[in-house]
C-alpha cells in the first residue's frame, strides 16, 4: 500500500544562532532527551527532503512551529 499526500506539523524549541550554539554543545551531555535545537534553514532543508512545502514560523520567544505538505 502506497499513501500519498498529507501534512506534517512539528513543534520545536527555537533560539538565536548565538544561544543555539552553545545550547546544541550542552545538549548531549543533559539527561532531558533533546540533543539539538535546529534552524530555520535546518529545518526546511530536512523537511524538505520528504516534503513539497515547507512552511515555518516563530511562536513567542523560544519556539516555532513547522508544517510540511506533501502533494497527492
Amino acid at each position: 500500500m502506497t499513501l500519498t499526500g498529507g501534512t506534517f506539523i512539528i513543534g520545536d524549541a527555537w533560539q538565536p544562532a548565538p544561544a543555539r550554539a552553545i545550547m546544541n554543545a550542552w545538549m548531549p551531555h543533559s539527561r532531558e532527551g533533546d540533543v539539538r535545537i535546529y534552524s530555520e534553514a535546518e529545518m526546511r532543508r530536512i523537511l524538505g527532503t520528504w516534503f513539497s512545502d515547507v512552511s515555518w514560523r516563530r511562536v513567542g520567544q523560544t519556539a516555532c512551529v513547522a508544517v510540511a505538505r506533501k502533494g497527492a
